[in-house]
């Protein structure tokens, strides 16, 4: 199901939380244009609708953010999965961070940050998240966008597991 959470540029950003109410033939589409404009002659991961499917089977685990045109066409989307992390005899609720997708052709207008910032309001605010994360290989493109745009947001930043306390 989409929830409206706000429009700004003539796109328009929605709260998803059922793979039955996207377009998943335009989601692959987005996520094989963008991850092509970062991974160029390299290995990349491949996400296809078997894929995703797989990944949003259950409704009640996982929150995500899809940013489209007014015409619908997506150009970005994030995805969070519920997880239950264990540190120390403490259990936290943890959302585990995916599929961060922006098109090529609508970067470097903030949807990037627009997409983080509503997934974070998603997990943290209406989840009661005790933290998100997120892993990829250090060298590849994911990576340094992600931590490039948190460290612009004041107050937020990147933790890295070899560097966290847990």
């Amino acid at each position: 199901m989409h929830r409206l959470l706000d429009t700004r540029d003539g796109l328009t950003r929605y709260a998803i939380t059922s793979i039955e109410d996207l377009d998943l033939p335009a989601i692959v589409a987005l996520i094989a244009e963008a991850w092509q404009t970062d991974y160029s002659d390299r290995v990349r991961p491949h996400f296809n609708e078997a894929f995703l499917r797989r990944l949003m089977a259950e409704p009640s685990t996982w929150v995500g953010v899809l940013i489209c045109t007014d015409d619908g066409d997506p150009v970005g989307i994030e995805v969070a999965l519920e997880r239950i992390l264990y540190c120390r005899q403490a259990r936290l609720r943890a959302y585990y961070a995916t599929v961060f997708t922006v098109s090529g052709r609508y970067r470097r207008r903030g949807i990037g940050r627009w997409l983080l910032e509503g997934i974070n309001h998603l997990a943290f605010d209406e989840q009661q998240a005790d933290l998100i994360f997120s892993t990829f290989h250090h060298s590849h493109a994911g990576s340094p966008t992600v931590q490039s745009t948190f460290d612009r947001i004041p107050n937020w930043g990147v933790n890295r597991f070899y560097s966290t306390p847990i």
